[in-house]
């Protein structure tokens, strides 16, 4: 084996190295997008989790139950007051359900528990 022979070979080897460098590094890549997505999606379904309980507790509360059937009944007669608290207490009932739609989209959660 002469050594222009040994050069070659050395520059081929070389160049299996650098691809398989390169493929390790995609994957690798590929692998830290996935766990930030999954961490990702795991601190939006802490952050639903704690909105549902906000919600659950503010309705649970009498005057939001007031407020609601006031709303219902006697809309024309809420105070500017009243119409905060109950675009707020709306808010709060469809704010989750945003969360869980969009980390739905994202396949963030299954699709069943969407």
């Amino acid at each position: 084996m002469t050594l222009e022979t040994t050069y070659f070979l050395s520059q081929i080897v070389a160049a299996v190295a650098v691809i398989a460098s390169l493929v390790f590094l995609a994957l690798q890549i590929r692998q830290s997008k996935r766990a930030l997505r999954l961490n990702t999606a795991a601190l939006q379904i802490s952050a639903y989790h704690q909105v549902i309980q906000q919600a659950v507790d503010a309705a649970l509360q009498p005057n939001w139950a007031k407020l609601i059937v006031r709303a219902r009944t006697e809309q024309a007669s809420l105070s500017d007051d009243e119409r905060v608290r109950l675009g707020l207490l709306v808010w709060l009932v469809l704010f989750p359900h945003e969360i869980a739609l969009d980390l739905a989209r994202r396949d963030a959660i299954s699709q069943e528990l969407w």
